[in-house]
């Protein structure tokens, strides 16, 4: 098998001939060890592409294919220092939203500081620029990473979160929403059935592009201190079973990020029908061991589950490689095990090597782990 091979293996549930190492890549995972030349110019294919010869990991890259855009409504962007506004504005009214910078690695991210939906005035502008989206497919970076990646991984096209996610990250606020939710049911319910049938009609223009690719994947980052197991089966659920469906129909995997405290949701998340959970996390990033995770979900969901990533930016090699060996001792054929482990600038290079150095001794089927009495 080639690496690609072999990760769709354990996607699809099968016996793969290693135990993909997956790291993240991203501006705020990116090693010390790395060139400067890299560095200071970041892009993704080069860096994947030196991280896969340096430390002959598995490949996981995404991309966004569908963009959404706006038949009338108007849209700016100022800056005053570190903080940001943008602004809608859609039949006369007006959206804004506010963010600052914060430096994450090599990473300029944005923190909202304001949402764009504060009022009840506020959420129904929303809605009528909701009515206003229009979506277009822009296939050419997708396109370009997949050739570059070529068999070393895969490349998955990136698709929209549920609707009630969406709001309580990216729109309202959680604060917000509850409060909305609470005051105008009615009104709130409509907006998130709109939502929700946006997101089908982008996984439909995805899915119907023609385009060459095995796995969907959304960025979903529910967690019990955000929404209730309560308003997960309601409102997170169902629409992750929509998307599921889709992507089954079309003949395509479906992988789904959440990390952090999932625990009083996992033994709802097979019957959503995903295929692989990305970057499950124990404690203390976590709330439930990802050992547990794996035996629960055997043969219904491809466990990603990450070395302590906290662990490696303060602990020794040991402890970095005895966390490793814990994850691997759980990953019998059949189980299906992807190890996942964070590159920030912070950890050690030498406890990202003994990560790179464990899971090529010990990562091969069949394990040999008990038998080195380890």
């Amino acid at each position: 098998m080639n690496p690609k091979e072999n990760f769709l293996a354990v996607l699809r549930h099968q016996t793969p001939q290693w135990i993909p190492w997956v790291p993240l890549i991203d501006p705020a995972n990116t090693p010390i060890f790395v060139p400067t030349n890299l560095r200071d110019n970041w892009e993704a294919l080069s860096i994947s592409l030196y991280l896969y010869e340096e430390l002959g990991c598995d490949l996981l890259l995404g991309d966004w294919l569908v963009l959404n855009k706006f038949k009338t409504a108007k849209f700016m962007s100022t800056s005053n220092g570190n903080e940001t506004t943008k602004t809608f504005i859609i039949n006369g009214k007006k959206l804004s939203s506010k963010s600052k910078v914060a430096i994450n690695g090599l990473q300029k991210s944005h923190a909202i500081t304001e949402y764009m939906v504060k009022t009840y005035d506020d959420l129904l502008a929303y809605e009528e620029l909701l009515e206003d989206q229009i979506q277009e497919l822009n296939p050419e970076e997708f396109i370009r990473l997949s050739k570059g990646i070529g068999d070393k991984g895969i490349v998955t096209p990136m698709g929209p979160t549920s609707p009630i996610m969406d709001m309580v990250l990216n729109i309202a606020g959680g604060e917000n929403f509850v409060y909305l939710l609470m005051d105008y049911p009615e009104e709130m319910e409509r907006i998130l059935d709109k939502i929700h049938i946006i997101n089908l009609r982008y996984y439909e223009l995805l899915l119907n592009s023609g385009l060459d690719f095995e796995v969907v994947r959304s960025h979903e980052d529910f967690d019990t201190l955000l929404i209730s197991h309560n308003m997960f089966k309601k409102y997170v659920f169902p629409c992750l079973k929509d998307y599921v469906t889709l992507c089954h129909d079309a003949g395509k995997l479906f992988m789904m990020h959440s990390c952090g405290h999932v625990k009083d949701l996992v033994s709802l998340i097979p019957d959503t029908g995903i295929d692989a959970h990305h970057y499950l996390t124990s404690p203390p990033v976590g709330n439930i061991e990802c050992e547990d995770v794996i035996h629960l979900w055997k043969g219904k969901v491809t466990v990603m589950a990450a070395v302590d990533p906290l662990l490696q930016a303060v602990g020794t090699e040991e402890d970095v490689r005895n966390d490793v060996v814990k994850l691997l001792k759980a990953g019998k054929p059949g189980d299906s095990l992807i190890v996942m482990s964070a590159l920030k600038p912070d950890i050690p290079e030498a406890n990202i090597r003994i990560v790179q150095k464990t899971m090529a001794e010990y990562g091969r089927y069949p394990v040999i782990i008990e038998q080195e009495g380890i």
